[in-house]
């Protein structure tokens, strides 16, 4: 008796496609996060505001 390969069903391959190739791990890479400090948030903070003003300054003397 022959079995044939091919398998019709749609959850059959996604199933067959998954044992396959399975997905990888999307897990949070917390263990190399960490959290920022006051001092960093706030050289953040200053970056964020002089990239703001020299887009600003950018358009003006486009236009």
């Amino acid at each position: 008796m022959y079995i044939s390969r091919t398998v019709d069903a749609r959850p059959a391959r996604i199933a067959l496609a998954l044992i396959r190739c399975p997905i990888k791990s999307r897990r949070y890479p917390a263990s190399q996060e960490r959290l920022v400090t006051p001092q960093e948030a706030e050289q953040l903070a200053r970056q964020r505001v002089q990239a703001a003003r020299t887009a600003s300054w950018a358009t003006r003397s486009a236009s």
